[in-house]
């Protein structure tokens, strides 16, 4: 046992990935973790802090080692290596894309399985985790294969959250490695890890993912999850104002690509229109609001705030706000048309998936028609219009 005060081996996989980095698989600890403190791979902390890992050299072994061939033979070494860029400056994006590519191209489908399985078992706790700890196990309802979780992702992309216990950063590497490289096999991964109690790291991962990159939100899409799903719709539809971000319709196109169930797109569709309403209701009367301060300050100038003397510089105040006011209401009058011919051309069933759409509406009798007036004339849109008539 090393007499480093800072010792990596609490950091699950290190010594194993620095072993394959430096192609000194064969080696005891110790002299591992000499090796690795004289290139400076691994370092000592200050003042007996935490280790720290060097990034731009992390990059250049594991460079080297794609170059020569030799490849991981143990899951350990995708955790190790998430660990060490947890403590580094290094090029994440490039690492994930490097391990991505010796991962999905050179393994056979078994040896990849194996791998995975490992990596998940090194990070399993000790002490089996109480589902109770994490909010992703509130309740059974609440299940990462229920496109109905489309609100929880949404909040949780707009409030991120830590996710039940820690179980260190490489697993959560080892997810954003496969959401890169192979986000299909996500859905095995999400399956294996509630097997092992740490589904809650697998899910923070990905939400973190999707929170900083609208590329990883648009891959996750392909991964079958209906909660990974939730986070990549999140995301893209989030322009950071009302109005921007992608259209109900870009996202569709995004899920039939993916090969998303239409079930799924029912529902993400009625998330869509319900926050595209929301928006609409926010930014409707606003340029008429505008016009109309301006017109009482003219008439009634003793009605500014602060007195009559700052009546004249609210008004230029006002006036400088209207074009933007007038640009935000058109962009979401677009988002709600847009809304409404998606949801609608997806509303195959108005009688029996009502109850899906009907609360995307807000109580809303001009939506509401709107809504029914958007479907194809026929039997589709009867159907629809009776059942706004109902509700009515």
């Amino acid at each position: 046992m090393t007499v480093d005060r800072v010792d990596p081996k609490l950091a699950p996989g290190v010594l194993a990935a620095a072993a394959w980095l430096m192609g000194r698989e064969n080696e005891c600890d110790v002299t591992l973790l000499q090796r690795a403190h004289f290139i400076g791979l691994l370092r000592k902390g200050r003042s007996g802090g935490p280790w720290k890992c060097d990034g731009p050299l992390l990059a250049h072994l594991l460079r080297q080692r794609a170059r020569s061939g030799r490849l991981p033979k143990d899951g350990a070494v995708l955790v190790g290596i998430g660990e060490m860029i947890a403590r580094a400056r290094a090029p994440e994006d490039a690492i994930e894309s490097i391990l991505g590519r010796l991962f999905r191209h050179t393994y056979p489908e078994t040896v990849r399985l194996r791998i995975l399985r490992q990596a998940l078992d090194l990070a399993r706790p000790k002490k089996t985790a109480s589902r109770s700890l994490s909010s992703i196990y509130e309740t059974e309802i609440l299940s990462i294969m229920d496109w109905k979780q489309i609100t929880f992702a949404d909040q949780w992309i707009r409030h991120p959250e830590p996710l039940g216990a820690s179980y260190g950063y490489g697993i959560g590497f080892v997810a954003r490695v496969l959401l890169l490289n192979d986000p299909a096999r996500l859905r095995w991964l999400a399956k294996e890890a509630d097997k092992r109690r740490i589904l809650p790291a697998i899910v923070g991962s990905i939400g973190e993912a999707c929170f900083w990159s609208e590329s990883a939100a648009q891959r996750v899409l392909r991964s079958g999850v209906p909660l990974f799903a939730g986070f990549g719709v999140a995301k893209l539809r989030d322009g950071g104002e009302d109005g921007k971000g992608w259209k109900t319709s870009d996202i569709d196109t995004a899920l039939v690509a993916s090969g998303t169930p239409i079930e799924g797109r029912i529902h993400l569709s009625a998330f869509m229109l319900k926050k595209t309403v929301h928006a609409w209701h926010r930014q409707k009367d606003r340029p008429a609001e505008n016009r109309r301060r301006r017109a009482i300050l003219k008439i009634d100038p003793h009605q500014a705030i602060g007195g009559e003397h700052n009546a004249v510089h609210q008004i230029a105040r006002l006036l400088e706000d209207a074009p933007e006011l007038e640009r935000w209401r058109a962009a979401v009058i677009l988002a709600l048309d847009d809304a409404l011919r998606t949801a609608a051309r997806l509303d195959i069933d108005p009688k029996r998936l009502w109850t899906v759409f009907e609360p995307s509406l807000v109580d809303a009798p001009e939506i509401r028609h709107r809504f029914a007036m958007a479907h194809t004339e026929g039997p589709l849109r009867q159907a629809a219009l009776e059942e706004v008539s109902t509700a009515v």
